[in-house]
């Protein structure tokens, strides 16, 4: 189907390019998401209105888990390469063509994928924090080539309503400035991104800010983006789907 207006308007298309991030409304119709937040629960095997079932993982998505190096009773919840219908209907024709709008890419460029990961947080009794700021790519088992990078765009769809302090991202606006500067200040040390991922420390990236997003928004984030996931202090699983474009 195609989009016959263009999702993004300009202010949110400089929002982007000057935080490294938006977090955009209305690119996939209301229906559609909760229809996603429900096949979520149907994925992990759990009933969204009884916190006693919230440790039964299916098998499949047990095995998924472990294959991500996290044990399915902590408190991240990460199902690789899931094909449910529901889920991939999230990947909307307008979702298509804001990221040709902010990466100035053709939207031919973007198709929705075939399988997509699920990164759920569940509540946790610990003190509400983020977790291991960082840019994706960095991981040095990868040998990702810094410049021009490993990603055009990265996105995250929200498919619940997520409260402050309950496994909202936080993200360090314009921080993908002051990386992008350092890769670019010696491109031979910098080669790779696992690298410039160890001098993160070196650069004043300034505060984050918390995301409060709503079922259906999507986070797009671009290359160098600093963000970290948080803990979850609330009663309720941030539940969330993860690409990279």
């Amino acid at each position: 189907m195609a989009v016959e207006t263009l999702p993004l308007t300009e202010n949110q298309i400089d929002q982007y390019h000057r935080d490294g991030f938006i977090l955009a409304s209305g690119l996939i119709p209301e229906a559609i998401a909760r229809t996603g937040e429900a096949a979520m629960w149907e994925v992990m095997g759990m009933d969204a209105n009884d916190p006693g079932t919230w440790d039964n993982f299916s098998d499949e998505a047990i095995a998924s888990t472990f294959q991500a190096g996290f044990k399915p009773r902590s408190k991240l919840f990460q199902f690789f390469g899931n094909q449910h219908p529901d889920l991939l209907a999230c990947y909307t024709p307008e979702m298509m063509a804001a990221m040709a709008q902010l990466t100035c890419e053709s939207v031919d460029l973007f198709h929705p994928p075939d399988g997509t990961l699920i990164q759920n947080i569940f509540p946790s009794d610990e003190k509400w924090a983020w977790r291991g700021a960082h840019f994706d790519g960095g991981v040095k088992a990868k040998m990702h080539k810094t410049l021009p990078g490993p990603f055009i765009i990265n996105s995250i769809i929200y498919l619940n309503d997520i409260e402050k302090h309950g496994g909202g991202t936080v993200a360090w606006p314009g921080s993908h400035k002051p990386i992008r500067a350092l890769a670019e200040s010696d491109p031979k040390k910098y080669e790779y991104m696992w690298r410039l991922s160890q001098d993160l420390h070196t650069v004043d990236i300034g505060d984050p800010v918390e995301l409060e997003p709503k079922c259906g928004d999507i986070l797009f984030f671009a290359h160098f983006c600093v963000h970290a996931a948080t803990n979850n202090v609330r009663d309720t699983p941030r539940l969330a789907l993860r690409s990279r474009w």
